[in-house]
């Protein structure tokens, strides 16, 4: 997969209004085994988001870290299509106990002083209020990303 230095996302509703705290999740399938997960930072006030080359292949190298044996293939053998969709908070909320239990691994941890800090960021988003569909990128050919979402109504 050729990565671009910088992906952008834009999460915006069906009439375009930009929508704050979303993080997205986009799948990476690489070797023969289980896909790898990278997250988006919440978007912010404009409805965007950054993810830098190095924060993405520094969590696709996490992965590693976290089951050695769950995961194979490298950033270089992944197929350049990936699929984006909203992260689904409900796990991570529902199972507290268990994502404090991990230390911080190596990408992480610049980026949180700790694993609760980060699990507070995480269930912070506002995602659960919203649904998109999943779309098929190709991240060698498009740095900017569109993602638009729609309310549930519960």
């Amino acid at each position: 997969m050729e990565l671009p230095e910088i992906i952008s996302f834009n999460v915006v509703d069906k009439s375009k209004q930009p929508i704050e705290g979303i993080i997205v999740e986009i799948k990476v399938y690489s070797g023969t085994k289980n896909p790898y997960i990278i997250l988006s930072p919440k978007t912010d006030i404009s409805g965007k988001a950054e993810i830098t080359k190095t924060n993405f292949i520094g969590q696709f190298e996490d992965h590693w870290e976290m089951g050695l044996m769950d995961y194979n293939g490298t950033i270089q053998e992944a197929k350049s299509k990936a699929d984006v969709y909203l992260f689904n908070p409900e796990w991570t909320i529902n199972n507290k106990e268990s994502c404090l239990a991990w230390p911080l691994l190596k990408n992480e941890q610049p980026l949180w002083s700790t694993r609760e800090e980060q699990y507070n960021y995480l269930t912070s988003c506002k995602n659960q209020k919203y649904k998109a569909n999943k779309q098929k990128v190709n991240f060698s050919e498009a740095n900017n990303v569109v993602v638009t979402v729609s309310k549930k109504w519960f």
